[in-house]
């Protein structure tokens, strides 16, 4: 029998939204990083403000876009 593993889907769509931002040139925006990822503009922003809190994303305010903050460990 072939198992799949069980992934947490928190967990994963913040790696992808990291990746997402990894690979981009530049910050991107809340409507860019949706469409990079296609996650629900909800869990998207509930998920962004958990990782610019724990400051693995930086935000600039004045123009609203969102960039990777810090290399993991």
């Amino acid at each position: 029998m072939d198992m799949e593993p069980q992934l947490v889907k928190s967990a994963e769509r913040t790696v992808r939204i990291l990746e997402a931002l990894a690979a981009s040139p530049e910050a991107l925006t809340l409507s860019q990083l949706q469409q990079h990822t296609g996650f629900p503009r909800s869990s998207l922003h509930a998920l962004m403000r958990t990782l610019v809190e724990l400051k693995w994303v930086e935000t600039d305010t004045a123009k609203g876009r969102s960039a990777s903050g810090r290399t993991p460990c």
